[in-house]
């Protein structure tokens, strides 16, 4: 069999460049292991409720930023066929008895840093003009080292007004940043908040950022940040209404033949053979994938990039309750012996059950790999580790949220051991977005390899809708420049 372009991987990348190929006229096939599109921003059903799998939020869909402009290239209205709607308020804050609401308005925005955060107003309103400048970054379209010293030049070329109006933010320390602008009067809340901020979006605590990264981040709700009340797989189902995918398909190999210059998959018994690859799956942590030495030697020299952090998220229903926002960010000093942030992340999707008012959720915290490495081959160590995780995250949900233990109901714990185990990766976070992880230090869109094209979230840019958004408009720029 023999075919134009193979897609390996049905997350984000694979299915947004699926769509976009197929739209060009190419022939698509896509391949996924698992039985279901989405990756880590896709969900499943327990029963008559849906879980979001881990990515529960969807930036980025307000005009001009990068999900809206795909969507718009893609000729897609998500709305006309699920219930995606931008969430007011888009997170709820709760630190102890305090709490803060960050919606899409620059106002309440305004309101948190000086209320919640404690800054005085004239630094808020500062802080708050620069976000929205750095934001206005994301407005401008991508074209970023797609590999080599003639691509890195013409980046430079290309981007030189996007780095004499932002490069102060790209080289600075989010830290001193603050201070500075703060006269040094940094309330520990705000550290808390902007850490937590930080890491959601960023995968690296606030020590690491850049002013840019921290920018984006206290400003990811003004994107406009949404939610599919059915859960993310009825999205990724329409989205990938316009090619051929498989599912239950693992590509175990990735060949290259010299002599006619196609890809060769191993595909179970088969051997496919593809004239171009999009890979759309975590390439660092896959490099073994490649049977091509040429490609595995290339993503092991930046193997060292990936993420320290992976994610425990506990899956669950609450029954009775109304909550104050779909998303509700809880800050707490409780890390369960340092396997967890101390931030908590609880996203909530509401069931159509008669007579009650129920939600199931999902709650996400960092937590170091480091930490589960030890549990890979201590199978009873690792389930006792569980069921103690487990009852101190549903103690914490019980106070935190003010529950008592008959509204809630516990499902399930994922681990690092259980991604590991479905998607052969430890981390969740592709390659941190931090001060030394510069844009010339993490792998480009292209291969070494004329034809493989990397996608996926440990590649340009990065993770989450809004990076691999701009991942795939930096693509599409570079398939239109070169005539894919």
């Amino acid at each position: 069999m023999r075919g134009e372009v193979a897609v390996i991987g049905g997350g984000i990348a694979g299915v947004l460049s699926a769509r976009l190929l197929a739209q060009l006229g190419y022939e698509v096939t896509l391949f996924e292991k698992s039985g279901r599109l989405g990756g880590c921003a896709g969900s499943f059903s327990r029963g008559k409720f849906p879980f979001n799998i881990a990515a529960t939020t969807i930036g980025g869909l307000f005009p001009g930023f990068p999900v809206e402009r795909i969507f718009q290239l893609l000729c897609l209205c998500p709305q006309e066929r699920v219930n995606l709607t931008v969430s007011v308020p888009t997170f709820w804050i709760k630190a102890n008895e305090e709490e803060a609401y960050l919606t899409p308005f620059e106002e309440d925005l305004l309101t948190v840093l000086i209320n919640f955060c404690r800054m005085k107003p004239k630094p808020a309103k500062k802080l708050l003009k620069d976000i929205k400048f750095s934001l206005s970054g994301l407005f401008h379209d991508p074209y970023f080292h797609l590999n080599g010293a003639k691509s890195k030049l013409k980046t430079l070329l290309y981007l030189t007004p996007l780095i004499l109006n932002h490069g102060i933010y790209y080289r600075k320390s989010a830290l001193p940043y603050l201070k500075e602008i703060t006269q040094n009067d940094i309330h520990p809340l705000t550290l808390k908040l902007f850490n937590a901020l930080s890491l959601i979006t960023a995968q690296a605590p606030l020590e690491e950022v850049s002013v840019f990264t921290l920018h984006l981040a206290l400003g990811y709700s003004l994107t406009g940040v949404g939610t599919v009340k059915e859960g993310n797989e009825a999205l990724f189902s329409y989205l990938a209404d316009g090619f051929d995918f498989f599912l239950n398909t693992p590509v175990e190999e990735i060949g290259f033949s010299e002599k006619e210059k196609v890809f060769i998959l191993k595909v179970g018994k088969e051997r496919l053979l593809f004239e171009r690859v999009v890979c759309a799956i975590p390439v660092l942590e896959n490099y073994n994938i490649f049977s091509d030495e040429l490609i595995r030697k290339y993503l092991r020299t930046y193997e060292k990039l990936v993420s320290p952090f992976s994610a425990i998220t506990l899956y669950g229903v609450i029954k009775n309750y109304e909550p104050k926002a779909s998303h509700c960010l809880l800050l707490t000093a409780e890390t369960l012996d340092g396997h967890t942030s101390g931030n908590y992340l609880v996203s909530l999707l509401p069931v159509n059950l008669e007579g009650e008012t129920t939600y199931s959720f999902t709650l996400s915290t960092h937590t170091p790999i480091e930490f589960w490495r030890r549990y890979l081959n201590d199978k009873e160590s690792y389930r006792t580790k569980k069921e103690e995780l487990s009852k101190g995250l549903k103690k914490l949900l019980l106070s935190e949220l003010s529950l008592e233990e008959s509204q809630l109901e516990i499902f399930d714990l994922a681990t690092p051991i259980t991604f590991n185990y479905y998607l052969n990766r430890m981390s969740l976070g592709g390659i941190p977005v931090t001060l030394s992880n510069s844009i010339w230090k993490v792998p480009g869109n292209l291969s070494p390899r004329t034809g493989l094209y990397l996608l996926s979230d440990q590649t340009l840019f990065y993770q989450g809708w809004i990076g691999i958004s701009l991942g795939l408009l930096n693509l599409y720029r570079w398939w239109e420049d070169a005539g894919f």
